[in-house]
C-alpha cells in the first residue's frame, strides 16, 4: 500500500484501508443497508475510526477529534443496526440519563455514546424532565469540557478537561426529527 496516499474526504477510500474493510463488511452482511444508504454506512464507518483513534492517545500525544453524527432517514433502512456495530470493535457504548452518562465517562473516559430515535429525548428536554441536562452534558462531552455532576445520594462525578474523549451517534427519522 502506498503510504503517500491521505484520505480527506468519504471519497475515494484508501485502498485496503479501515474504510474500505468497513464497506466491505457492512456490504456483505447488510447488502441493503449498503444499497440505500451508502454515506450513512461510510459515516458511522468514520466515526467507528474515530473513537478507536482515541485509544492511540498516550502513544501519539495527539487528540483525534469527536465527531457527532445524526443519522436521518426513513423507518426500516438499518439505522439502529449501524449503531449498534461499534460493539463489534469493542468500543465502550455510553447511553442512559445525564448522571448515568457522565458516570460512565469517568469510569471508561472515552467511547461512543449512542442515542437511538434522538427525538424522544428532546421531547424531554422541552417538558423539562429527567433528561433535560442531556443537552449540556453533549456539548460539554464534544469540547472535553470538564464535567461536573452533583448527586445527592451517591458519588459526585467530576472529569477534567481533556480526560476523556467521546463520538455521538444518534439517529432520528425525518417525521420525528421535525416534531
Amino acid at each position: 500500500m502506498d503510504n503517500t496516499k491521505k484520505q480527506t474526504t468519504l471519497d475515494p477510500f484508501v485502498e485496503g484501508g479501515f474504510l474500505d474493510a468497513w464497506i466491505t463488511y457492512i456490504s456483505s452482511a447488510h447488502p441493503d443497508i449498503w444499497k440505500s444508504s451508502p454515506n450513512m454506512v461510510k459515516a458511522m464507518g468514520v466515526t467507528i475510526l474515530s473513537a478507536l483513534s482515541k485509544t492511540l492517545i498516550p502513544f501519539t500525544k495527539t487528540i483525534p477529534c469527536n465527531i457527532f453524527l445524526l443519522i436521518i432517514g426513513p423507518g426500516m433502512t438499518g439505522k439502529s443496526t449501524l449503531l449498534s456495530y461499534a460493539d463489534d470493535f469493542n468500543i465502550p457504548i455510553l447511553s442512559g440519563t445525564p448522571e448515568y452518562l457522565a458516570q460512565d465517562l469517568s469510569e471508561k473516559k472515552w467511547g461512543i455514546i449512542t442515542c437511538d430515535e434522538i427525538h424522544a429525548i428532546l421531547k424531554n428536554v422541552k417538558r423539562r424532565g429527567y433528561m433535560s441536562e442531556w443537552p449540556d452534558l453533549i456539548k460539554q462531552a464534544f469540547y472535553s469540557q470538564s464535567l461536573r455532576m452533583g448527586r445527592k445520594t451517591t458519588q459526585s462525578v467530576f472529569l477534567p478537561k481533556n480526560s476523556y474523549y467521546t463520538c455521538l451517534v444518534s439517529a432520528t427519522t425525518d417525521e420525528d426529527i421535525l416534531k
